[in-house]
């Protein structure tokens, strides 16, 4: 059994959302009817560039197929939609999310996938929420947020703040670089203290992070800049002296044993 895919306009699709269609079921009008396919598969309605709303196919009859009210979704086409009528396709083939970064659409088929993406790729989400969910709410679903319709349709904040919680604290990659928001995420945090059991804990985490990317002097720079609770600023300083000695010597040893 196939699912199928029609291509509507965009005003067609938001009326027969779910919580603004008031029927018991929808229905799509067809001239021939879809042999390959049934109840129970898929039904995808794309605007010509992408799908925006899916649902399950509840009936087909003569003229017509019957549907459930749709979900909102915004994904790349699994094939090129026709004008008129409909195209089989497998749904499986089309991802649930995608955004575009540096002009290639890439697709995603968890929210997880997606979040890890955008903190991934934009180094600027890894600092401020608002530009996480902004990117998210504008890029992946396509949303114009000065509609209040649309704006109301967003995915919750705090399910986006969540997954990246998750990714930043809990499993500490792609953390903040600033400094301030390497505290304030662990602050924020409900699970930080009991991961990595005080701040210095989660900001060797991230400062490890960066150096096995590559970033020494970004990891050094968040070192020096976040201060300690109970820790004087002689302390601090003292202990910055002590890390750079410790890595000169390091280095040092290193070299006299590949010259033996």
């Amino acid at each position: 059994m196939k699912d199928l895919l029609f291509q509507m306009r965009e005003e067609w699709v938001k009326k027969h959302l779910q919580g603004r269609y008031e029927g018991r079921f929808c229905r799509v009008p067809v001239r021939q009817e879809p042999e390959l396919s049934g109840e129970e598969q898929r039904i995808l309605f794309s605007d010509g560039e992408r799908v925006i709303g899916e649902s399950v196919i509840s009936d087909i009859r003569k003229g017509e197929v019957r549907f459930e009210p749709l979900t909102a979704v915004r994904k790349p086409n699994p094939e090129e939609p026709p004008e008129n009528g409909f195209e089989y396709v497998d749904a499986e083939d089309c991802p649930r999310y995608s955004i575009r970064f540096h002009g290639v659409e890439h697709g995603y088929e968890t929210l997880h996938d997606v979040v890890e993406a955008v903190l991934d790729k934009r180094e600027e989400a890894r600092n401020s929420d608002e530009v996480l969910c902004h990117i998210f709410w504008t890029e992946v679903e396509g949303l114009d947020l000065n509609k209040y319709r649309e704006f109301a349709e967003r995915l919750d904040r705090g399910t986006l703040l969540g997954v990246r919680d998750e990714f930043q604290v809990q499993r500490g990659v792609y953390p903040p670089t600033d400094p301030e928001m390497v505290v304030k995420r662990y602050k924020e945090s409900a699970r930080a203290t009991r991961i990595y059991g005080s701040i210095k804990g989660y900001v060797e985490t991230v400062q490890e992070y960066y150096r096995e990317d590559g970033q020494e002097d970004l990891a050094e720079e968040i070192g020096e800049r976040v201060e300690f609770p109970g820790e004087s600023e002689s302390e601090r300083s003292n202990e910055v002296v002590r890390e750079r000695v410790s890595k000169i010597s390091y280095s040092e040893v290193g070299r006299e044993t590949a010259a033996k």
